[in-house]
């Protein structure tokens, strides 16, 4: 996201919204839930204590570890998953980025034999540069992709510290809180904060500590707007207790670095239930043995779900908010790289020449040498004729 939609989200949340919430809570009414003012006065300032930091990174450079822990099968205990799952891969990332710029060098330090060495994207001004080199000494690369949406890596298979401070493949914290329903859970040493936004379909909990760090962020699913009504009014149903978590990043190691609370280890997981579980209860429905859609929910929302992958982050070093130029978005090619041009790559099927190559490099040479030759030869035999 750009710097200059967080200024105007920023100044429309925290500006704008306060004197709607505030006029709300005097007035005796409240748009999220029917709780006391005092509690929704609380409600209101960890909302703001989060949008406030979540907004607070504007820019990154640093390098970082990744570890990527994945699971074989899908167990039916979640002690069981845990235990099952084996290390598959093992980065070192150099990584900035500001605004929509974004460079990562990713490095394979443990990675199966068929994996690319080292991996780099640089994308500036939305023009994209990639560069691939194997560990046999090959590289090549390719300039001047203007689809941004052609950047190799989706949102998400690797923690960044966009995705840290709360952002989502489409958008800011901030986009998830502006419209929708909040709760708070306070408990002696920690809160949950939990936010249900049915026009984005994301809900959202996130959990601080007493000193008001966060420390947890679940993506959660939860029933609809329509279901989440009918288990409330038929079945009395708690509804922050009917969700199940997408993905969670569980923060650790926090430090002050440029004036910014920053999670120095972070822990990504990605959940699942188990698949004969969920068709078990599906078809009890089908059968009659759930009787109604309200009861399967509920089952559905009860059933375990266990991490099949862990990702952990693990913070070298950073610097934050520092001005980038373009030059920290550029790839420094290598000397034997075989490069292409996107705009002058030809259709599928043709043969791609590169932009330089050694073999281009070695067989221009010769055909100067040559082309040289031939006019110094040509040239003394005009002068034999000449005299």
């Amino acid at each position: 996201m750009s710097l200059n939609k967080k200024s105007a989200l920023h100044y429309y949340f925290i500006i704008k919204i306060p004197i709607a919430l505030f006029a709300i809570i005097f007035a005796g009414e409240t748009s999220y839930c029917d709780t006391p003012p005092k509690v929704e006065m609380a409600k209101y300032n960890l909302i703001k204590v989060v949008l406030d930091w979540s907004l607070s990174l504007q820019s990154f450079s640093g390098a970082y570890r990744l570890v990527q822990y994945s699971a074989p099968k899908i167990a039916h205990s979640s002690e069981a998953q845990i235990n099952n799952l084996e290390k598959a891969f093992e980065w070192h990332v150099i990584f900035r980025w500001e605004g929509n710029n974004i460079y990562r060098e990713l490095q394979c330090l443990s990675c199966p034999s068929d994996t690319v060495g080292i991996e780099i994207n640089a994308l500036y001004n939305n023009t994209l540069e990639t560069l691939l080199m194997e560990e046999n000494g090959y590289s090549s690369g390719l300039k001047n992709i203007k689809d941004r949406d052609s950047l190799p890596i989706p949102w998400g298979v690797y923690i960044s510290p966009a995705e840290i401070f709360g952002s989502y493949s489409d958008g800011l914290l901030i986009d998830v809180f502006s419209s929708g329903e909040s709760f708070l859970v306070e408990a002696e040493d920690f809160s949950v904060l939990s936010h249900i936004n049915d026009t984005l379909n994301l809900n959202v909990d996130i959990t601080l500590d007493k000193n008001n760090n966060v420390m947890n962020i679940e993506w959660m699913q939860r029933p609809g707007e329509k279901f989440r009504k009918s288990l409330q009014e038929n079945m009395g149903v708690n509804i922050l207790e009917m969700s199940v978590p997408r993905t969670s990043l569980e923060f650790d190691n926090h430090d002050l670095i440029d004036g910014i609370m920053f999670p120095k280890t972070v822990t990504k997981k990605w959940w699942r239930g188990d698949e004969a579980i969920l068709k078990e209860l599906h078809s009890k429905r089908q059968s009659g043995e759930i009787p109604t859609d309200e009861e399967l929910y509920i089952a559905l929302y009860s059933a375990p779900v266990q991490p099949y992958a862990i990702q952990i982050f693990e913070l070298e070093n950073a610097m934050l908010n520092y001005p980038l130029s373009k030059k920290d978005f550029q790839i420094q090619w290598p000397k034997d790289v075989v490069l292409y041009d996107a705009e002058t790559a030809p259709a599928p099927g043709e043969i791609a020449i590169p932009i330089k190559s050694p073999f281009v490099r070695i067989v221009t040479f010769f055909i100067g040498a040559i082309s040289i030759l031939l006019i110094f030869v040509l040239f003394i035999r005009w002068l034999k004729l000449g005299s």
